[in-house]
């Protein structure tokens, strides 16, 4: 039997359009009406979620910068930006397309670099 990797980087690098399709927990958890909201204790993002989770085990007011890798449209960056604006955000992404996104003004992440990466 010959095994093969089986890589979507084609895809992510060339034909990436939307992240429409792919319902992540970050993704569902963004609209502040989302029903999926409605069964958490407390009706946060993911990312303030996260954030809040790791706080309680690392000290984040110590943390300066922070790297991502496959941010997606950058929410989950997005909230710990919000929840510690003393932060710079670093992101890494195999997607043209995503970090394009990261990158538009109406986007509220203040990137301090991002890369490309495949």
């Amino acid at each position: 039997m010959s095994y093969f990797i089986n890589s979507t980087a084609k895809y992510h690098q060339q034909d990436l359009n939307s992240l429409g399709w792919e319902l992540t927990v970050c993704n569902s958890l963004e609209p502040v009406d989302s029903p999926c909201r409605k069964i958490l204790a407390s009706p946060y993002s993911f990312g303030q979620h996260l954030y809040n989770f790791l706080n309680g085990i690392i000290p984040l007011n110590d943390i300066r910068t922070v790297l991502e890798a496959g941010g997606g449209m950058g929410y989950l960056m997005r909230d710990f930006l919000t929840l510690n604006p003393r932060l710079r955000a670093k992101m890494i992404d195999i997607s043209r397309y995503l970090l394009a996104k990261q990158k538009e003004p109406s986007s509220p992440l203040k990137l301090i670099s991002s890369w490309l990466i495949f």
